[in-house]
């Protein structure tokens, strides 16, 4: 009996440490998180900057930051009401109390302008902290986000630059009144060399009072003066400079910031743009091509016209020339239209006459029957349906027409083609009295003739619409197209690319047409022009600016 209670005393003895282990961690556990077991304070304030405050800190700024914000908690009051509304939804710094390998999270809610600040615990509760805690917060390290001019003003520089200061000195002002020269001064930089197409532009998220800027090329000193009497500066080739800046915001009663920064970099500048057109004179329905030389970025090339030509031309680079096509709607009236392009700084206008044309209403004998079964509000609507894509998507770069010359004459090298009608009359139906504007040129000829590419193009549409008929239709670049409407059989597939000359069908009797025709219309993306320039005179011509 004895040994057996002895042996029971040995076995509980033994458990007693387990026991205690137990228990204390269970009582750990379930202890809240006081002050005094606190030791690791993480903040991370309203920008997303973190910052980890140790209660034995070798930095006395943060132990002492440590122990305020210990002793503000416990000094915090219940706030009636809760937090107060203007505060609701706003940024907050976000506090995680750590000890014993726990964590609790707060939210600390500041305003740079006010003594008045609060904090929500991890069960909601909002609590009111003491004033002096506030405004010592208020002008530590810590507080920096809380001040928007705080964050000394980054350069940009040309629209696409971020250029870091050489030096820079920030003084922003607290809420006491006080200013602090703790600033957040910007380091990050563009990558890369600055290549600045146009004026030396410089931007500041702080306007300064006063910028000096000296430019110098090699050694030669090409500006020297303040900014705002700096004009823009042209090389007859591109040219790098050196651009050296010094900015000053200057102290006054109003503002809550002052400073001053250094900055150097250099800048590639090419030579100023140029421009030109390929004829000054024209009829109602033809077109011009417009090109502005040294370009490197299309979506500064800038065209407008006065009185309205209603088009706005797309521009696209040839190697660092921008061309467009501009159509003269025959529509529009003669006399005299000013067309302005702009690129950078540069600037031109060019005076254009448009001559007056007499267009002429010419009769066409179609049944009906004809006009009913093909011509239509709904075979217009499905023509424009199916054919809108290949006339805006379906566009090249590349200027097919660049060596070409003059285009295909069907008057002269095809035997057979008789003009009907041309483009811009009227055409009115004789059976009913319907009238319309022609958009091509309409040539009787008998049925199996050969028709031929007008240009060198790729084949951007081959099928067939109840208005046209069978159709091909030819990108010869720019948004220049020539549509072949009526066919018979059709030889060349999308995509081919053909030749001047090449044959790309036979003529037909197909679509809304009284007999064999072969109806040949050219666009400048959705607007009808002339083919007649194009095969008389000069042809299309490519002029380039000086």
């Amino acid at each position: 009996m004895k040994s057996k209670f002895t042996a029971l005393a040995l076995v509980i003895l033994l458990l007693i440490p387990t026991g205690v282990a137990v228990g204390s961690y269970f009582m750990t556990n379930i202890a809240p998180l006081s002050a005094g077991i606190i030791d690791t304070i993480g903040i991370s304030d309203i920008d997303g900057t973190s910052f980890i405050l140790k209660k034995e800190d070798a930095s006395p700024v943060a132990a002492d930051m440590f122990a305020a914000i210990i002793d503000a908690n416990s000094r915090s009051e219940i706030a009636v009401g809760g937090l107060p509304e203007p505060l609701q939804g706003t940024k907050f710094y976000a506090l995680s109390f750590h000890g014993l390998e726990k964590t609790l999270n707060y939210q600390y809610y500041f305003k740079a302008n006010s003594a008045d600040a609060y904090f929500c615990d991890d069960k909601g509760i909002a609590y009111k902290l003491p004033t002096d805690f506030v405004n010592k917060f208020h002008s530590s390290d810590y507080a920096i986000s809380l001040y928007e001019t705080a964050h000394a003003p980054v350069l940009n520089v040309a629209g696409k630059y971020t250029v870091a200061a050489d030096t820079m000195s920030w003084q922003y002002k607290l809420t006491d009144g006080q200013f602090s020269d703790k600033s957040i001064i910007p380091t990050e930089t563009t990558a890369g060399d600055y290549f600045i197409d146009g004026r030396i532009s410089l931007d500041f998220t702080y306007q300064p009072d006063v910028i000096n800027v000296k430019i110098t090329d090699g050694n030669t000193v090409v500006f020297d003066n303040e900014y705002s009497k700096m004009t823009d500066l042209s090389f007859d080739k591109e040219t790098t400079v050196k651009v050296e800046l010094s900015a000053s915001w200057y102290k006054d009663d109003v503002r809550n910031y002052y400073g001053e920064a250094k900055y150097t970099f250099n800048a590639d500048i090419p030579a100023p743009a140029d421009f030109a057109i390929n004829k000054a004179k024209i009829e109602p329905g033809d077109f011009i091509l417009v090109s502005v030389s040294n370009v490197y970025d299309l979506s500064k090339v800038q065209f407008s016209c006065e009185p309205s030509i209603q088009y706005t031309p797309k521009f696209f680079l040839d190697g660092t020339t921008a061309r467009a096509l501009v159509p003269v709607s025959y529509e529009l009236d003669g006399g005299n239209y000013s067309m302005t392009m702009s690129y950078g700084a540069e600037s031109k206008t060019i005076d254009v006459t448009v001559e007056d044309k007499t267009f002429k209403r010419v009769p066409m004998n179609i049944s009906k029957a004809t006009e009913k079964a093909t011509r239509t509000d709904a075979t217009l609507a499905a023509f424009e349906e199916t054919l809108k894509p290949i006339v805006t998507d379906k566009v090249s770069s590349t200027l097919y027409f660049k060596d070409g010359g003059k285009f295909y004459d069907y008057t002269v090298d095809t035997k057979g083609f008789a003009i009907a009608i041309g483009i811009g009359h009227t055409k009115v139906i004789s059976d009913t009295g319907t009238s319309y504007r022609h958009n091509g040129v309409d040539f009787k000829v008998t049925t199996g003739k050969d028709v031929a590419a007008v240009m060198d193009g790729e084949v951007v549409f081959v099928g067939e619409t109840t208005l046209s008929g069978n159709l091909v239709v030819i990108e010869h670049g720019l948004g220049l197209k020539s549509w072949y409407a009526h066919l018979g059989n059709m030889t060349v597939k999308v995509g081919d690319k053909v030749k001047k000359g090449d044959n790309i069908a036979v003529t037909g009797n197909t679509g809304f047409t009284n007999g064999t025709t072969l109806h040949l219309g050219l666009s400048v993306y959705d607007v009808p022009v002339s083919i007649y320039p194009l095969w008389e005179n000069e042809g299309l011509t490519v002029v380039d600016p000086k």
